[in-house]
């Protein structure tokens, strides 16, 4: 199910993992305008995300309550700093969240991804569990690397062209 979103999201994946390539550790937490998301809590957010897509799907939460307070949406990225986890970890979990969301797409039913999700302030423009699903995997995910390239620009690093 939702063969289309998928290969969108494997292609966003790909695409975070070339932005966060050459970003040196030491300038993860680096904030260079007021208000721009760093590249630790862009991918700390889209890691907890992951989680939150886990979920609608019926799956366990691979991340800590503690990312969840870092990372999620409510979240201030001036405020992770030094405390976080490494790039590694992030980028790593990052990855193991995707995996899991495709290793469990197949086994989304239809009843399952036409159940009316919880969030009661996204249902206007996502009525389904099927939708949120889409719009997590692709449309968000999308954003915030949109974000990313912004922060690269703003950092003085070359820009990354979507892989091919």
């Amino acid at each position: 199910m939702l063969e289309s979103e998928r290969q969108v999201f494997s292609a966003l994946m790909n695409y975070a993992c070339l932005q966060c390539a050459q970003i040196p550790e030491d300038r993860w937490s680096e904030q260079p305008a007021p208000g721009v998301n760093t590249p630790e809590w862009t991918i700390g957010h889209l890691a907890v995300c992951n989680d939150y897509t886990l979920g609608l799907l019926g799956v366990p939460s691979l991340s800590n309550d503690n990312w969840h307070a870092k990372f999620g949406p409510t979240s201030d990225p001036a405020l992770v700093g030094s405390r976080g986890p490494t790039k590694i970890e992030l980028l790593a979990a990052l990855e193991s969240g995707y995996e899991a969301i495709v290793n469990s797409l197949h086994l989304a039913s239809s009843d399952l991804l036409n159940k009316p999700h919880t969030i009661l302030q996204l249902r206007e423009n996502y009525k389904t569990q099927g939708d949120l699903i889409c719009v997590l995997m692709t449309g968000h995910v999308g954003l915030h690397l949109g974000q990313l390239a912004v922060w690269r620009k703003l950092a003085g690093l070359p820009r990354v062209n979507w892989p091919t």
